[in-house]
């Protein structure tokens, strides 16, 4: 793993790139459901003096030369940008959370655009440097590793395509692999996928805790404290859902296999779900993706009613807030995996959500 400091450049002004853009909005009574396309139609980009030149922290990809990343939609509310861990080794950015002052970023290895899978890894970045402090692997049965969920108390739930592990996070990065660190695993069966994960507080849970639910409610488990929400990544919005699960299940159901009859609420998703993160006042933001599009939406978490919408770079895959709210993400574009995109942007970045158009 290739350690190291990146100088912080003194900022430049870039020409104008040809990007999608278009103001976000706000308000607005749609549901995740259906079959809507997220994809941005072209628009003028916005004037020069709001497009500085990103400049991560950290070791910049190899294979990147001196070139630039990517002028990307809503430039002007990323507040840090770090360069993501993992890209000259071949991982692919796909999981992120926000844990005890770092940020952890999973991946899976794959330089080829036909190949979907490959060993797992979850790095830990300090955002003061953009340095990384640590890793560890998954084992072999990983392929994907789409999401991270840190719950606190040194606990961390990584989400692959078809099961949940619970982790005990210093003792994995202390052995560099998590085999001897793992304290609960869940199968996912029936309609479950952990395409991507997300912690949910207890006071974010939707209903209340006396049992009274929304309509939604879909399993008999009794209303838990703190959770995990899980979504199914699909190109078809009817497959598309999330799933809230109890925590709990790691305990009574570790080594078995669990279904949607052991949630205790879903939500409908648009198609191409790719990560999600509770803010602090309890709404759900949703991150959605392809090699043509990027986009973030803030829902209520109990009806799935879209409250705000807005671009964001291609490739955008988790997100996740921080202990001080800002919003974090990070992008695949411009990985080894995807480096023929257009768009070059294999970067960690922070968000400040009240400047967001």
């Amino acid at each position: 793993m290739a350690l190291g400091l990146a100088a912080v450049a003194v900022m430049v002004l870039l020409a104008p790139l040809s990007v999608a853009w278009v103001s976000g909005h706000r308000g607005g009574s749609g549901t995740g459901s259906g079959t809507d396309v997220l994809a941005a139609p072209e628009a003028t980009q916005p004037d020069t003096a709001r497009q500085q030149a990103i400049q991560p922290l950290g070791v910049r990809p190899s294979h990147l030369g001196n070139s630039p990343v990517s002028s990307v939609p809503n430039q002007q509310a990323i507040t840090l940008a770090l360069w993501a861990p993992g890209i000259d080794h071949g991982y692919v950015p796909q999981g992120l959370a926000f844990a005890e002052g770092q940020v952890l970023v999973s991946g899976y290895r794959s330089t080829s655009p036909a190949v979907s899978m490959g060993a797992c890894r979850v790095y830990r970045v300090d955002p003061a440097t953009g340095e990384s402090t640590g890793y560890f692997d998954l084992p072999p049965a990983c392929g994907h590793a789409g999401g991270l969920a840190y719950a606190g108390d040194g606990v961390l739930i990584l989400s692959d395509t078809r099961r949940l592990y619970r982790i005990n996070l210093e003792h994995a990065l202390r052995e560099q692999h998590a085999r001897n660190a793992i304290t609960g695993i869940l199968d996912l069966g029936g309609a479950l996928r952990g395409s991507f994960s997300a912690f949910v507080p207890a006071q974010a849970w939707p209903g209340d805790m006396s049992g009274n639910q929304p309509d939604n409610q879909t399993g008999s488990e009794p209303v838990p404290g703190p959770g995990v929400f899980i979504g199914a990544w699909s190109t078809s919005a009817r497959k598309a859902r999330g799933y809230f699960l109890p925590l709990s299940l790691f305990d009574s159901h570790t080594g078995s296999t669990i279904t949607e009859n052991n949630a205790t609420h879903t939500l409908a998703l648009r198609a191409r779900a790719q990560g999600g993160s509770f803010a602090p006042d309890g709404s759900l933001w949703l991150s959605y993706s392809s090699h043509d599009f990027g986009r973030v939406e803030q829902l209520d978490a109990a009806s799935g009613q879209i409250l705000a919408s807005y671009l964001l770079v291609n490739g955008t895959e988790d997100i996740g807030f921080d202990n001080k709210g800002k919003l974090w993400a990070v992008s695949e574009a411009g990985s080894l995996r995807w480096r023929s995109w257009r768009t070059s942007f294999p970067v960690v970045f922070r968000l400040d959500t009240t400047l967001l158009e």
